[in-house]
């Protein structure tokens, strides 16, 4: 039996309702074209919080693109402004092929303090969940 598709998403949008695109995010409108109804989940981490990334899923990674960009504060009232932290600030794009999800892209987002994005993984290398 194979599984089925999600249901179709709403147009996408914050936690608090302020709408982006996901052109804009990922710096490409083509390849947002790939992730239409598809699903997305947002992390923020704080301040105090532990700074390094893991990567969501094990997979092999396809590429890593760096969109430069500002370094807004991306805490809850400047998410609540209409400044587009996610379209705005610098990104890091890693697409990752996964055998059972298909390609999916992981993208961190700087900010004020945390304005470096530093993968240690390379492209065309397998990753697992975590590192």
């Amino acid at each position: 039996m194979s599984p089925q598709p999600p249901p179709p998403l709403p147009p996408p949008n914050t936690p608090q309702g302020h709408s982006f695109s996901i052109a804009g995010l990922l710096g490409d409108s083509a390849l947002a074209g790939h992730f239409t109804n598809g699903a997305m989940a947002i992390f923020r981490l704080a301040p105090q919080d532990y700074h390094r990334f893991h990567f969501p899923l094990s997979g092999t990674v396809r590429s890593i693109t760096n969109i430069p960009g500002r370094l807004y504060t991306v805490n809850p009232v400047a998410i609540n402004s209409k400044v587009d932290v996610f379209g705005e600030n610098k990104r890091a794009v890693v697409l990752i092929e996964n055998p059972v999800f298909g390609v999916v892209a992981f993208v961190a987002v700087g900010a004020t303090v945390v304005g470096s994005i530093v993968f240690t993984a390379e492209v065309c290398v397998w990753v697992w969940n975590g590192d």
